[in-house]
């Protein structure tokens, strides 16, 4: 396969992944294609199979798959299903509407119900998007508008909009949103509830969720960061509260998560393009199951860190809050982004993240660190999270290593040279100026946290 090709499929594979029409983002396009392709841009615009897209401004811009791969992409075109209807009367700047996208068929998911009068979901699908415009009226100021129309599996439409909801209007929205969502999903799960009624359990829950919301500062940033950021926070809390409860495992709060989501979303300034809810739904989804599995990890890595580790129960602690904390920065480092997994590189980017940052954090936290963090003991003790005797103990993230399979032994390889380049790293400093640590076997200085996640 060419390079050419290969770049080819791995495009496509986003777009198709965002409904034909998406930004694209190639992991290390400069190193694998750039020296034979040139920049993405130029060769996206190269080829047959794709359309350009600028967004206002010529900031960024979007690729969409060119019909039937015919046709050399053009410059300065929209979507072929979307209009710009110009600005409403003080609304800002015109958002693009799209027309005669599909609803959702009988039981496939989500319905957005229209902005105002939403009577919930239909039969067979998820919880309904709440109502997101303060009134509706063509020309107010703040109205974010999703709905759609037409029966159940007909066609409908998706309308953002101008986003000038005030920060109140949106943190309503949110509130409203998981109110309405929840109200339905507690129903089946209640009477394993042995304290609260069914309406004390569900405003427990929406509590939990909402605890903290911060509109003012999540609608500043761009959509995907400030989804992820509510995500965090809300399954955070929400764990840490109810994860001892009898229908915890039970209860699917995803759909309440995306219905509040997508008003976060379509209110953030910070970008110019409007998110799909495909794209909203795909960042909740990741992030949301990443946290819950996070609470079984650092289950396991307690339970190895008393046994690999016998040291004071002080030096123990410090260790499990230098790995838990170093986890999500390291799932951030080798994230698929929407992309499935083909082989390990992705998982071993995880590794050497969660091996780098997780043991810089703890080495100064922890007694007699020379001794207690030595190179083999480190690679035990990862092994022991990488790759147990029993595959379900597991601490590699699902995404990373969905239908690959790797044996100990090369994962024991690969930690030991992941291990012995950290300690390398360390009697080597990539610069000077970097904080200064005692390093395990010498004075020498030992690379920030920081420094050492930018060289990986």
């Amino acid at each position: 396969m060419t390079a050419a090709t290969a770049a080819v499929h791995e495009i496509k594979e986003q777009l198709e992944q965002q409904g034909g029409t998406g930004n694209v983002w190639v992991e290390d396009w400069n190193d694998r294609f750039g020296a034979e392709l040139g920049p993405l841009r130029d060769f996206i615009e190269s080829c047959a199979e794709f359309t350009i897209i600028p967004a206002p401004q010529g900031r960024k811009f979007v690729v969409q798959l060119a019909e039937g791969g015919e046709g050399k992409g053009s410059k300065g075109q929209l979507y072929p299903r979307l209009i710009n209807r110009g600005p409403t009367k003080g609304s800002g700047r015109a958002m693009p509407i799209q027309l005669n996208s599909k609803g959702p068929t009988k039981g496939s998911g989500r319905v957005v119900p229209s902005q105002s009068n939403s009577k919930g979901p239909t039969k067979g699908s998820g919880p309904a998007i709440p109502s997101m415009s303060n009134g509706g009226k063509s020309g107010n100021n703040g109205s974010i508008v999703v709905r759609a129309g037409g029966k159940r599996g007909g066609k409908g439409s998706l309308a953002f909009a101008s986003q000038c909801s005030s920060p109140e209007e949106v943190a309503n929205q949110v509130h409203s949103a998981l109110h309405e969502a929840l109200s339905e999903a507690v129903q089946p799960i209640a009477e394993l509830e042995e304290t609260w009624s069914p309406e004390e359990l569900r405003k427990r829950i929406v509590r939990y969720i909402y605890k903290g919301f911060a509109a003012e500062e999540l609608t500043a940033l761009p959509w995907s960061q400030a989804v992820r950021q509510f995500v965090e926070k809300a399954t955070q809390t929400y764990t840490s509260v109810c994860s001892d409860k009898p229908w915890f495992h039970e209860l699917d709060i995803t759909p309440a998560l995306v219905s509040a989501a997508l008003c976060l979303a379509c209110a953030c300034e910070g970008g110019s393009i409007r998110p799909q809810p495909q794209q909203v739904e795909g960042v909740v989804t990741e992030w949301h199951h990443l946290l819950l599995s996070k609470t079984r990890v650092d289950k396991v890595l307690w339970e190895t860190i008393q046994t690999v580790f016998p040291v004071e129960e002080k030096s123990q602690t410090k260790l499990q809050n230098a790995l838990s904390k170093s986890y999500g920065p390291a799932y951030e480092a080798a994230r698929l982004k929407g992309r499935s997994a083909k082989d390990f590189r992705y998982a071993e980017r995880f590794v050497k993240a969660w091996v780098h940052d997780g043991i810089s954090r703890a080495w100064n936290g922890v007694a007699d660190n020379e001794q207690v963090l030595n190179e083999s003991t480190v690679v035990e003790f990862f092994q022991t999270l990488v790759a147990p005797y029993d595959s379900s103990d597991s601490c590699l993230p699902a995404p990373l290593v969905a239908g690959l399979e790797r044996s100990p032994e090369e994962w024991g390889a690969f930690l030991h040279e992941t291990v012995r380049a950290w300690y390398e790293e360390c009697a080597n400093p990539p610069s000077p100026g970097t904080k200064k640590k005692t390093h395990p076997s010498s004075s020498t200085t030992l690379p920030s946290c920081t420094d050492t996640m930018s060289n990986l």
